[in-house]
């Protein structure tokens, strides 16, 4: 092989590798509680959320009338999805889970529950998520 050839193939890998660790962080997920009933709702909101801008995945789950959607943050928001799903007919609540310690509480407004953290707890056990 030719000096020219493996420094291209080199090239190559590099450029390859480097594009693959720069999309690598680029997702994340919300999902939404709807009001989606039957199997055409799952249709219209996986089939039109899925063309929206950012959107990596797109999965309506029937049991629960809720829609996890991956997208990339540098795309898109939670409050545009929102928007889309809302637009096409259906409600769109934040679906934020309970405190993960367990203590009762379902602070939807709580920054670390949107974010995925904890909540904060004092050493008395008590809830200090706001």
């Amino acid at each position: 092989m030719s000096i020219k050839k493996i420094t291209l193939v080199i090239a190559s890998l590099l450029f390859v590798t480097a594009l693959q660790a720069q999309n690598s962080g680029k997702k994340q997920d919300v999902v939404f509680q709807t009001n989606g009933t039957c199997q055409s709702c799952k249709n219209k909101i996986e089939n039109n959320i899925a063309y929206e801008k950012g959107v990596k995945d797109v999965n309506y789950d029937l049991a629960t009338a809720k829609v996890r959607i991956t997208y990339n943050p540098k795309k898109t928001d939670p409050q545009k999805l929102q928007a889309a799903i809302r637009n096409l007919g259906y409600t769109a609540e934040a679906d934020t889970p309970g405190c993960q310690k367990n203590c009762g509480s379902n602070c939807g407004g709580c920054g670390n529950h949107q974010q995925g953290k904890p909540c904060n707890h004092q050493e008395n056990g008590q809830h200090n998520c706001h």
